[in-house]
């Protein structure tokens, strides 16, 4: 029997392992991408898409399929703790100055589709790989099934496929990481539980489609909303990992009973009706995996997950499958040997955690949702939302215009609050309003 070799197989075909089928497809190397679901299929996820993931769609040619969703473009960016009302606009990335909001079962399934119709890609849905083969200590490739189908007693007959490398895309559970024992590293305990659902008839927050986050400092916990497709609303709130199990008794109305609790959240969702099913996860740390060894390679989840409150997943993903697919392009040009392999392998791994360290904590600094919020950080947060330009350059911290590094430093930080303080001064001797961020919402307007 003739034995079928694959440049890579990429195990999971969801955003992270399709883009990066079709990156390395456009690389001239031939691809089996592999997954044990069928599309569509939903997920435990439901995050933004910012400009920086946009460049990388845009690049294999499925960005006008996306859009032809049609999911309103999120230009504008809010954050409301307390008495403090952040509002701030997107900074183009590469020309793109808004976000999206899509579903995961139509994001995924456009994109799947996209991608197997490419020259170099070929696709098996419903198929399981249940274990890694090896030859003198180096994956050569994966032994599978096809999935069990309801209605029959098991799946099909087990087989053997090979190639150069095994890519795991296959989320924060992956069994290629399990296999190969990719060890964790820089893990942080979850700090909260999250339930997301999607909502018609939900009042806006504005005048024009948004994404709003709303603390609850006092009773620490932190609502997401935006418009997504269809004219729908998703809503997610994230809990301390501490209420997971008295919250999971009474899932299905968690919106409803928490939005009781910020007036302007009750007042949005006094006439929505939920069209999904409630979705939770459960608390989960955050970490690092080692991403690669003699034949394998992590990307996705499965090799750095963080908390999902920011809405970084896509584009950690994306930008992962980006870093990954340079890597094999120099391990051919440099003649694929082993040393190759590890030289490029390890630019990958650099980069990607260089590129992520600093979000990452920033992640974990915003997830701990029972940390008391001092004075100072929120007169710094107060002075942040008092400028239409400080709000803007906040917010594109997340599509990657703003560097967090940055942001953080201490003189950018200092200009910040000297400047919202000069202002406040200033009006106080010479009576004159101090420059307010004049974005209006339906609780302001």
């Amino acid at each position: 029997m003739q034995r079928i070799k694959y440049d890579a197989i990429i195990v999971g075909a969801r955003a992270a392992g399709a883009v990066m089928a079709a990156l390395l497809a456009r690389e001239n190397f031939r691809v089996l991408l592999v997954d044990r679901v069928t599309f569509p299929k939903t997920t435990l996820s439901c995050p933004l898409t910012f400009g920086n993931t946009f460049e990388i769609l845009q690049r294999i040619g499925v960005l006008e399929k996306i859009q032809a969703l049609g999911a309103p473009k999120l230009r504008l960016y809010q954050t409301q703790i307390g008495d403090v009302h952040l509002r701030g606009r997107m900074l183009p990335y590469a020309g793109f100055d808004y976000a999206y909001q899509i579903r995961r079962e139509l994001y995924d399934e456009v994109i799947f589709n996209h991608v197997a119709q490419m020259p170099n890609v070929e696709t098996r849905l419903g198929f399981n790989v249940t274990e890694l083969i090896w030859e003198k200590g180096r994956v050569v490739g994966v032994r599978g099934a096809r999935s069990a189908v309801r209605g029959r007693v098991g799946g099909g007959d087990e087989i053997e496929i090979f190639a150069d490398a095994v890519i795991g895309a296959d989320g924060v559970f992956s069994t290629i990481a399990e296999r190969v024992n990719a060890k964790k590293y820089n893990v942080i305990p979850g700090h909260t539980c999250i339930y997301f659902a999607y909502y018609e008839n939900v009042k806006p927050a504005a005048s024009e489609p948004t994404a709003t986050i709303y603390y609850d400092a006092g009773e620490h916990f932190a609502f997401v909303t935006a418009n997504s497709d269809s004219e729908l609303t998703v809503i997610s709130i994230s809990l301390p990992a501490t209420q997971f199990e008295r919250v999971r008794q009474n899932y299905k109305n968690v919106h409803f009973e928490y939005a009781q609790k910020i007036p302007e959240m009750g007042e949005r969702m006094r006439e929505a009706k939920r069209v999904t099913p409630v979705y939770g996860v459960s608390p989960r740390d955050s970490f690092y995996r080692e991403p690669f060894g003699n034949g394998w390679v992590l990307i996705g989840d499965a090799a750095y997950y963080k908390d999902p409150l920011p809405g970084q997943g896509i584009h950690d993903a994306l930008r992962a499958a980006e870093l990954a697919t340079q890597a094999f392009v120099e391990y051919r040009a440099q003649g694929k040997t082993a040393r190759a392999w590890n030289d490029a392998l390890r630019v990958y791994h650099k980069t990607r955690d260089r590129e992520t360290k600093a979000m990452y904590e920033l992640t974990n600094f915003y997830a701990d949702l029972e940390r008391p919020r001092t004075p100072q950080e929120m007169d710094f947060f107060r002075a942040i939302a008092s400028s239409p330009k400080w709000s803007s350059i906040y917010v594109s911290m997340f599509n990657g215009v703003t560097s967090v590094k940055w942001f953080q430093r201490l003189d950018t930080m200092m200009r910040i609050l000297l400047g919202w303080k000069w202002g406040r001064l200033k009006a106080k001797l010479f009576r004159v309003p101090p420059i307010e961020n004049k974005e209006r919402t339906n609780a302001t307007a």
